[in-house]
């Protein structure tokens, strides 16, 4: 049995412990004073709508021509001797290309030049013939048939220069075509041949491709729809204007339309059109793929807001608009268009009232925002 100071010892020990836990259970706990903090306005940046003219913008892409393709050909056949220009360079108009062997057309300009001295000799003989005959037969010193017949040879003998005459001309003609000169200005393409080859006048490849691309063309497409659209641009005063550019972000390349198919293709529903560009710096080149931007009219006066502020709920398109008061409400709005980063608005919006267009995404219908300067962030 164990000694009643011990025992009591204990009694005193549990019974301190007791007190210990009640009176920790009855303070009271600390608060965080940041939980009673009231919350900050969510900060947002805003523009004002504005007015101000908007393009009506079709947009497609399209493929790059020259204005003007020459497909040069040798127009004797003979032996390439000479090629004058490079390949892929600007050749100017009437510059050498390329030369002929001369050797066979010389020589039959030579027998052509001397065929028709033969001819003019037997004419000047023919004449002093006639001229005889005649005098003897006014004198009755010889038959009428003396001279018909003279008068006969000489004629043919004139008809035989005219022939001959014109044989030397056609041996010019070849002689010259032995040099093949640019009938156009532009970029010469591959030869097809090389030098030494055999070329033939009647040869269905030609010899070198001359593109000028200055102007250059870009063909597209418009679904038929805007068919209406585009016969009024085309019929209007301004110019009917249409920017290209490439995939890479370059800045557009701005030309206008000369032409219109004169029908819509019913196998693809569509309408072919043609741009014109001067194409100074050779920026365009044949067969290159563009975006197509065709201006089919403009918006004057239109109501904008940043493309940035359009928000979509189950009632429809809505924007945020910042009052006096600092507080947003959200308003429904009815948009037109929307037009790369700007929205159109018809109705809903007033010009001058400023819009939400970051940090929307933390605001309500009814609170409190805190506008942004330039220079922070939400």
């Amino acid at each position: 049995m164990l000694p009643l100071t011990i025992v009591r010892l204990a009694i005193m020990g549990v019974f301190a412990s007791l007190l210990f836990v009640v009176s920790g259970c009855g303070k009271p706990a600390k608060t965080d004073s940041r939980a009673d903090a009231t919350e900050p306005p969510p900060p947002v940046r805003v523009s004002a709508a504005r007015r101000t003219d908007v393009p009506r913008v079709a947009e497609t892409v399209g493929t790059a021509r020259p204005s003007v393709t020459v497909q040069v050909r040798a127009r004797v056949d003979g032996q390439i001797r000479k090629v004058h220009f490079k390949e892929g360079s600007a050749v100017a108009e009437g510059q050498l290309l390329f030369e002929i062997d001369r050797e066979p057309f010389e020589a039959t300009l030579k027998e052509a030049e001397a065929m028709l001295e033969a001819s003019q000799a037997s004419l000047k003989l023919a004449k002093i013939e006639m001229d005889r005959s005649e005098k003897l037969s006014k004198a009755g010193a010889a038959p009428i048939e003396l001279f018909q017949k003279a008068r006969a040879s000489h004629e043919s003998s004139v008809a035989a220069v005219a022939r001959d005459s014109a044989k030397r001309e056609v041996a010019k003609l070849q002689l010259g075509y032995c040099k093949v000169v640019a009938p156009i200005a532009g970029v010469a393409g591959k030869l097809e041949t090389d030098g030494g080859s055999l070329t033939r006048g009647y040869d269905a490849r030609p010899v070198i491709t001359i593109n000028n691309s200055q102007p250059v063309y870009v063909e597209f497409a418009l679904p038929e729809r805007l068919l209406p659209q585009v016969r009024a641009a085309a019929a209007g005063p301004a110019p009917f204007e249409v920017e290209v550019a490439k995939g890479d972000g370059g800045s557009p390349t701005r030309g206008t339309v000369d032409f219109l198919d004169n029908q819509v293709d019913q196998a693809t529903g569509t309408l072919t059109m043609r741009a014109s560009f001067p194409n100074r710096e050779l920026a365009i080149w044949p067969g290159e793929f563009f975006e197509v931007r065709v201006i089919l009219g403009m918006d004057r006066g239109a109501l904008v807001i940043p493309s940035a502020a359009l928000g979509q709920g189950t009632a429809g398109q809505h924007v945020f608009v910042l009052g006096d008061d600092s507080r947003v409400s959200l308003r429904n709005i009815k948009v037109r268009r929307i037009h790369r980063d700007l929205v159109l608005v018809d109705d809903g919006l007033r010009e001058g009232e400023l819009v939400v267009t970051e940090g929307a995404v933390r605001l309500q219908d009814g609170v409190t925002a805190r506008r942004l300067d330039g220079n922070q962030s939400p």
